[in-house]
């Protein structure tokens, strides 16, 4: 978990860092936001995803056990348990967990570009 947790502040560091010893500060500068820009489109695409798709097998769960597609204890409610298991986890923690490494993203990305100008 540690090094998952240090790949938001280590990546634009190692960008601007390659960049920055190559002796083009304009071009690195670019590169980074050009980096952060393609983290936060993807990684709002990814949450918005994660969060929908775990709220519909949550949903589809209790639509079987409503009665709908053989019932509570049909393999459709067996497959929807397995579902469901999947989507707690992704609409509840991976999804929320997405805005804050964006955060930290920005940050380390704000501190980097202060010190390279």
């Amino acid at each position: 978990m540690i090094f998952k947790a240090l790949i938001p502040v280590l990546a634009p560091l190692l960008v601007g860092l390659v960049w920055y010893l190559e002796g083009s500060i304009g071009n690195g500068l670019r590169v980074v936001g050009g980096m952060l820009l393609g983290s936060i489109a993807s990684d709002l695409l990814l949450a918005v995803s994660m969060c929908t798709g775990g709220a519909t097998w949550d949903n589809a769960k209790k639509y079987i056990e409503m009665g709908h597609e053989g019932g509570k204890g049909s393999i459709a409610d067996q497959a929807a348990i397995t579902g469901d298991t999947e989507g707690d986890p992704y609409k509840d923690t991976a999804s929320p967990a997405i805005n804050p490494m964006i955060k930290i993203l920005n940050v380390v990305v704000l501190l980097m570009v202060s010190f390279m100008h």
